[in-house]
């Protein structure tokens, strides 16, 4: 699987954090064959990565199962043509724009959860179940 994460700064810490794991664990497993790690901005951060860092400017030539955490990184996923199977994991923003939310969720996009509450909340926004909860399964796994 070539996989793909798109996020705004690599200071997050919180997404950093998982995305590393995602990377280490599916390497580990044989379950990555190629990993990316695409951002906006660059920042400290304290995690070793073990796959390549590129600007999001790159993902033009990327193909592949793609993770996002905000609408902004989604949106701009959204545009590009290439084959990519996107993934929003709903419930690590702060602000919440349902509007928005409804847009860009409508066609296309898995959504997996970050908590139980999450997952009933996308559910009662959108009338839509996410394809899995982070509190019940590995990012890895549920990406399949």
């Amino acid at each position: 699987m070539n996989l793909g994460i798109y996020v705004k700064s690599l200071s997050d810490e919180q997404q950093i954090k998982l995305a590393v794991e995602v990377v280490e664990t599916g390497i580990d497993n044989n379950k990555i064959d190629d990993a990316s790690i695409f951002f906006d901005s660059v920042g400290f951060t304290p995690f070793f990565f073990s796959c390549g860092l590129f600007n999001s400017t790159e993902m033009w030539n990327f193909s592949g199962k793609m993770i996002t955490f905000s609408l902004d990184c989604l949106k701009f996923i959204k545009d590009i043509v290439n084959d990519i199977e996107v993934y929003y994991c709903y419930g690590y923003e702060k602000d919440k724009n349902t509007l928005r939310l409804l847009d860009l969720t409508q066609s296309g996009v898995n959504i997996i959860s970050k908590t139980k509450e999450d997952s009933k909340e996308y559910y009662r926004l959108t009338g839509k179940k996410c394809v899995g909860c982070l509190e019940d399964d590995s990012l890895l796994n549920i990406i399949g």
